[in-house]
């Protein structure tokens, strides 16, 4: 039993002398020979995890053997034999499970980089003046109508006046194709910046036609004139933004545009008490008649009153200006 048991050892020791011998060309010829071998009762282990072999190893002269194929497949590797070539072939298995894994990080990778272009194209977007001229570029001769577009504001909270040039034209359209016009110029907004706040006029040079806003959603929605008093009271924020070396102003309107509208213009004068000392009767007078003749322009059936008053202090008047254009600067502000 013993001898047979020495017998397959040594085959099995020759086939393995036999393969390892012909792994590269510059063994023509075949080699064997018969080694003193013995099995041993191994634990392989890993990663720490034991694994069994089809195959015992041996160990030859002290060195211990594993069978090139079984050893191959614990790292998950093909063994292929070319008895042409006398060549012993290895290569990766597929892993459905990593090419898997690595077609989703390939896609999610072209995901972050569309998104790294919007988001791009966002923050750079044009300048509103440069964003005013294209819009008058696509909607100037609009329905045959002579259009100028004016933008103001920010990016983030923008101020649309459209001036269609003659107020028959714009009666003439219906109502779906003056809706479409502002539809137009807020959906070019939103697609150039990021969720900017939209507001704005239709005016006939002076007069105000329409207002309208647009909703989260991009919507335009159009309303009469006589409910603009807070929309144009944006706009003369916009252009009236300082008063000498005084800034953030805050301009609001109240009343009726069929009957009185009074405007408040409000300064924070614990921060801007020297500056407000600096100006003189005249500079504010011009400012608050400037205001008043911009609001007349707009509403023509109305008269027109202000205040400029301090902040912190809703009841205290720093100056005011009566229908007729009566100005008065108060002594506690002088």
């Amino acid at each position: 039993m013993f001898t047979k048991k020495k017998k397959i050892i040594a085959i099995m020791v020759a086939v393995l002398v036999l393969s390892l011998s012909f792994s590269t060309t510059s063994f023509a010829a075949s080699i064997s020979a018969t080694l003193n071998a013995q099995f041993k009762a191994l634990k392989i282990l890993l990663n720490g995890q034991q694994v069994t072999m089809e195959s015992q190893p041996i160990i030859v002269n002290g060195s211990t053997y594993l069978p090139l194929r079984a050893f191959a497949n614990l790292f998950n590797k093909n063994v292929d034999w070319n008895a042409t070539l006398q060549q012993v072939t290895i290569t990766d298995k597929p892993d459905n499970l990593v090419t898997s894994l690595q077609a989703q990080i390939k896609e999610k990778d072209n995901q972050i980089l569309v998104l790294q272009t919007q988001l791009a194209a966002k923050s750079g977007g044009k300048s509103l003046s440069d964003m005013e001229k294209q819009l008058n570029r696509d909607y100037e001769d609009y329905e045959k109508m002579d259009v100028s577009i004016t933008l103001s504001g920010s990016t983030s909270k923008i101020t649309v006046k459209v001036d269609i040039g003659d107020e028959d034209d714009w009666d003439d359209l219906s109502s779906t194709k003056q809706t479409k016009l502002l539809q137009y110029i807020a959906d070019d907004l939103n697609d150039e910046y990021d969720d900017p706040d939209i507001s704005g006029t239709v005016r006939d040079g002076s007069t105000t036609l329409k207002t309208f806003t647009v909703n989260s959603s991009g919507t335009v929605k159009i309303s009469s004139s006589s409910s603009s008093l807070s929309n144009f009271a944006d706009e003369l924020e916009d252009d009236y933004d300082e008063l000498g070396d005084i800034d953030k102003l805050s301009i609001s309107l109240s009343g009726s545009t069929s009957g009185t509208i009074t405007f408040t213009v409000k300064i924070k004068y614990s921060s801007f008490e020297d500056e407000w000392d600096e100006l003189d009767d005249d500079e504010i007078e011009d400012f608050m008649l400037d205001i008043q003749g911009d609001i007349e322009d707009e509403y023509d059936d109305a008269d027109v009153k202000g205040y400029i008053k301090d902040s912190s202090d809703s009841d205290a008047n720093m100056a005011s200006l009566s229908t007729s254009g009566s100005f008065k600067r108060y002594s506690d502000y002088d």
